[in-house]
């Protein structure tokens, strides 16, 4: 799908950016990227049972890197390849063992049937069609555990406008 190319062609051509935006402290700032990991990680927090999270579109993979420095087995999937290097790197370099990687589609991805606790796609869901929405949906849910969430998060045509 053409939409599909355009968007790894864009998150490949400016993962660094995508990296800088993400760690931006200003006060004067909002920080998206920061706001929707907090949901996950404040869900994660009041459900301590919870041990495994899959990340779709993982991005530079400050989810995956947090959730893993916190004791819990993180698994992050994007489908632009330097986003995933970039995430790769960090978590060597942060000794994250139970930080885990992939690049792929989240339709090549082999989910675990039951496997996570939580599935995050923050930013992720406004990239796919109606029937590409549908699969992503199906495939969360046989991959949640008893009890487990599928948080999920998007920009608005607002968002976009000020950003």
């Amino acid at each position: 799908m053409k939409q599909q190319r355009e968007t790894l062609a864009y998150f490949n051509a400016f993962a660094d950016d995508w990296l800088r935006k993400s760690r931006g402290r200003g006060l004067d700032q909002v920080n998206i990227i920061r706001q929707r990991n907090d949901c996950v990680l404040e869900w994660l927090r009041g459900h301590p049972g919870s041990r495994v999270l899959l990340d779709v579109g993982c991005g530079t993979g400050d989810l995956v890197l947090e959730a893993a420095r916190r004791g819990l087995r993180a698994i992050g999937v994007d489908f632009a390849e330097k986003m995933i290097r970039l995430a790769a790197r960090r978590a060597k370099r942060e000794g994250l063992d139970c930080a885990e990687f992939s690049c792929a589609s989240v339709f090549d991805f082999g989910f675990q049937r039951s496997g996570y606790h939580a599935i995050s796609a923050n930013g992720f869901i406004e990239y796919l069609s109606i029937a590409q929405i549908d699969a992503f949906l199906k495939k969360s849910y046989q991959g949640l555990a008893a009890g487990g969430a599928l948080i999920l998060g998007s920009r608005t045509r607002l968002f976009n406008l000020f950003s």
